[in-house]
């Protein structure tokens, strides 16, 4: 029985696999490829293609070159391969960063073997992965069945030959499949074909029989390295922690204690991110480690850490290994480093990342809450029920001893620990260290009782009472409700909770940038009487992580509807056409409108501070003090060292301090604030009164105008040529971030097939008259405009490219798919924004997303509650909100749709119930 696998694939990698379907091409995939359906782990990469060489194979080959790219590529495959194919790429198609690679033969069979090899191949579905996890845009492919590939990696020359061989045959013992035992067993043989041990990194040619019928047969010569390695008893035998810090990483002796059951590693130079949690799993009973700094999942034995440090070359990794291993001084480092204790894997991750956190941070309560409020914030919003424990006021010392005191945001994972923070003051915003991954600020659920709580000296809360649940420490939990008008808040325990309570979901779910935004919303829009709301925020730029916890929320909230409030710039409309992308649960799967958007911008020209004084020197609009100034160049909050103060107050006292002093302090002027000096001149941002005095002192007009003009010397800058280039640096960077570059929309259509003659053609005819309508109102309105001054140039216009419509009998859709090319004008993004989101709405007949959208003069939504010095906005707004709409389930719907459009219902229900455990 042939195995199955679903792989993963670009969407121009799918189109192309498509089209060479469609034309009848005759290809098997092998190679990397092939591997990532046997290891899904593995990043998607270039597609391997071995097509059949034969003419009729490549003319058919030909016509899916063109059905794909148009008749303007003249891309073409030589038939001349067909005569004497070789394991060598004859073509490239792909625009993207993962291509597809056509090749004539492969290593380990013949030519002529392909038909049989086709023959018994198996069929595996290739699709994108969605934010959900699910696939999407399936296309079925061939390749190598798992002896073939076996075969094909064994003959090959990868440098992961050896990876590639543990994994095949690791998944051909798992699923009972027979492997060529001669090779198997015997892995010298097929090293002898084309000795890649001593040329691991070349080619081999046509091999050759190894020896003449009528020679004695000889053993195989030694190599000078083995290309496949016993990896268990290297994970074995091999001490993690000492490999650890042969490569630099010191233990947190601060952080780690050995009654610990993980250690703490850290890289002792400056600046590296890395923090690895060492531990021993109980699963393995080996030592493992994890990066509580990278949640995308840098984490394993020993043999993962190599294979990051070394970048996956395994000659690399078996030379460390040996290396280490053959140390005089490896059994005395191994015998040091103290045996730990087995934990179970559920205790580490995000778990890890929380304990972490709570170590370098004083995470406490909010209290202060000067800082909120001088962004407008109202006490009664920064307490309302759905924000307890939301808000957090967190302390830090560094290692200088100096203690800062902050108001922070935590950002959860989805399994609900902390493992970052949005932390905050004035002209201050920092991230602890490390990638937020799936990471997001979210606002409080809510629940209802489903039994009576028993109050003390009070009546019983009856079923139904609904108010919003936060875990309050390790062992309670927070009730939060409206009694008779009044906030009220109970303490419960978290076993007699867990059975109390029932989520209900929420109203409306709204998405921000930041999680003062989302309480200026709430602030702007107060809740009418009984709506439930949850508010979400992801701290800057949305990652694909923090799109999968948002479509898990809303699959969470079936009944809620979508609101979207971005930042008003180009970056914040790009981001809420992607959330348009989201599946709502109780949206028509087969009425969908999927849009991704991305960004193409233009050079910026050099900066000529840059050459002159390093690379700090990059135009930065939020560098508005002075003090922003410092904190470019590595000055700890930007405050000035004894030296500078000593400089800045008295020129006479700077002279009278000891020689060395002055020595020190000179160079830490030239160091750190002359740069800074130079930048905020050529940026012009003032100086304080103190701080002036000094940039007027006969030191700063002196030595450091000397220094200064000597730089730009060396630079051969003349001084009215480096004012022009800082100003034509700057006005490029104003131009880019308003007009230049080009945003480029990818839309996927669906529509269903209505039954009878004709019913595909008016499906598609849907999909088409929407494009129609939505390229010409771009076009139209771009005529407003002449982009670089001319009005016939239609480089900067809007443009269509590869647009197709396939019918899909089996799901009973016309889809169509298509990319857009538009300028990054902000009003060209409003109009797409608008577009889609009516669109949407339209063809499923209900309000499911709603785009709030502060103008670029109003930036974001705390701008709009500061103008409006903390009022609520009038009913005549566009930025309010009414009370929520119903939203029905997707059967519901359809049927009052059905009346519009001659759509069939859909065969299954996607409105789900779910269980939550507190």
């Amino acid at each position: 029985m042939k195995q199955k696998a679903q792989n993963r694939a670009t969407r121009e990698q799918l189109a192309i696999l498509r089209h060479l379907n469609k034309a009848g091409v005759r290809y098997l995939a092998f190679g990397d490829y092939a591997m990532n359906a046997i290891d899904p782990a593995r990043a998607i990469g270039n597609v391997q293609l071995w097509i059949e060489p034969t003419r009729a194979n490549f003319e058919r080959l030909d016509t899916a070159i063109k059905e794909v790219y148009g008749p303007r590529v003249l891309t073409r495959s030589n038939p001349d391969l067909t005569d004497n194919p070789q394991p060598k790429k004859m073509l490239t198609l792909g625009d993207g960063p993962q291509k597809v690679g056509l090749y004539p033969a492969i290593n380990g069979f013949g030519a002529t073997e392909f038909g049989e090899l086709f023959t018994r191949a198996q069929t595996n579905r290739a699709a994108l992965i969605t934010n959900r996890g699910k696939l999407d845009g399936s296309v079925a492919y061939r390749q190598l069945d798992v002896p073939d590939l076996y075969q094909n990696v064994r003959e090959s020359t990868a440098y992961h030959k050896a990876w590639n061989i543990q994994t095949l045959e690791k998944y051909a013992d798992d699923h009972r499949i027979e492997l060529p035992t001669a090779q198997r067993n015997n892995p010298n043989v097929a090293e002898s074909k084309q000795q890649p041990a001593v040329k691991p990194d070349t080619q081999s040619g046509p091999s050759e029989p190894t020896q003449k019928p009528t020679e004695p047969v000889t053993s195989p010569k030694p190599h000078a390295e083995k290309l496949v390695r016993d990896f268990e008893a290297i994970k074995r035998d091999l001490d993690l922690e000492v490999v650890l810090q042969d490569y630099g990483f010191q233990l947190d002796t601060k952080k780690s204690k050995p009654s610990d059951e993980w250690l703490i590693y850290e890289r002792g130079e400056k600046g590296a991110k890395e923090r690895l949690a060492v531990y021993t799993g109980d699963k393995y009973g080996q030592k493992m480690f994890v990066d509580m700094n990278d949640q995308r999942g840098w984490r394993g034995d020993v043999i993962k850490f190599l294979e990051r440090v070394e970048n996956g070359i395994y000659r690399n990794v078996f030379k460390a290994v040996d290396r280490i291993m053959s140390s005089a001084d490896y059994t005395l480092q191994k015998t040091v480093t103290a045996p730990l204790k087995s934990v179970k894997e559920s205790l580490i991750d995000t778990k890890l990342r929380e304990k972490d956190l709570h170590g370098r941070y004083a995470i406490a309560p909010l209290t202060d809450t000067r800082y909120l409020e001088g962004r407008s914030l109202q006490k009664d919003v920064l307490f309302s029920p759905e924000f307890d424990g939301r808000i957090k006021n967190v302390s830090f010392t560094s290692d200088k001893g100096t203690t800062h005191h902050n108001t922070a945001f935590p950002m959860y994972a989805q399994d609900g620990h902390l493992v970052s923070m949005d932390i905050r003051n004035e002209r201050f915003k920092s991230f602890p260290s490390g990638e937020r991954g799936e990471a997001m600020w979210h606002s409080n659920r809510f629940y209802e009782l489903i039994m009576p709580l028993a109050m003390h000296e009070r009546h019983a809360l009856p079923v139904g009472t609904t108010g919003t649940v936060h875990r309050h420490s390790a062992d309670t939990v927070s009730f939060n409700f409206v009694e008779e008008g009044k906030p009220r808040q109970v303490q419960l325990p978290l076993e007699s909770a867990r059975g109390a309570f029932k989520e209900v979901s929420a109203q409306r779910i709204l998405v921000a940038e930041s999680a003062i935004d989302a309480l200026s919303f709430k602030q702007l829009n107060p809740e009418v009487e009984g709506e439930r709301r949850f508010y979400m925020a992801t701290g800057g730029q949305p990652g694909s992580r923090q799109m999968g916890f948002i479509q898990k929320v809303l699959d969470r909230n079936p009944e809620a509807q979508f609101v979207i409030a971005q930042d008003g710039d180009n970056a914040g409309l790009r981001f809420a056409i992607n959330y348009l992308g989201l599946t709502h649960p109780a949206a028509d799967p087969a009425l969908r409108i999927k849009p991704e958007i991305a960004y193409s911008g233009p050079n910026l020209p050099p900066n000529p501070l840059a050459n002159v004084l390093g690379p700090k020197f990059v135009f930065d609009p939020e560098v508005k003090t002075f003090a922003d100034v410092l904190k470019r160049f590595d000055i700890v909050d930007g405050t000035l060292s004894d030296g500078h103060k000593l400089a800045i107050n008295h020129q006479d006292r700077f002279r009278e301090i000891m020689p060395e002093d002055y020595v020190k302090a000179a160079v830490e002027m030239v160091q750190s604030v002359i740069p800074a000096f130079v930048y905020a001149k050529a940026y012009g941002v003032p100086l304080q009164e103190e701080v002036g005095k000094l940039a007027q002192s006969e030191y700063m007009v002196g030595k450091v105008g000397n220094e200064f003009r000597f730089a730009r010397e060396r630079a051969m800058i003349s001084a009215d040529e480096m004012d022009k280039r800082i100003q034509h640096h700057k006005d490029a960077k104003l131009e880019k971030d308003l007009y230049s570059g080009v945003n480029k929309l990818e839309l996927e259509l669906r529509q269903p097939l209505t039954p009878g003659a004709g019913g595909s053609d008016k499906a598609q005819q849907r999909n088409e008259v929407f494009l129609g309508k939505f390229l010409d109102e771009m076009n139209r309105f771009t005529k407003q405009f002449h982009y670089n001054g001319d009005a016939n140039d239609k480089e900067k216009k809007v443009q269509e490219f590869q647009r197709e419509t396939l019918l899909d009998g089996q799901l009973g859709q016309a889809v169509t798919r298509t990319r857009i090319h538009f300028p990054n004008d902000g009003r060209l993004l409003v109009k797409a924004l608008t577009m889609l989101t009516e669109e949407i709405n339209g063809r499923q007949g209900q309000s499911l997303y709603h785009v709030v959208r502060p103008t670029r003069q109003q930036k974001d939504l705390n701008d709009v509650l500061q103008n409006r010095q903390g009022e609520p906005l009038p009913d005549s707004s566009p930025l309010k909100v009414g009370a929520p709409p119903t939203i029905r389930p997707q059967r519901e719907a359809n049927v009052e749709q059905s009346v519009k459009q001659s759509t069939p219902e859909p065969v299954a229900e996607t409105g789900r119930s779910y269980r939550t455990k507190l």
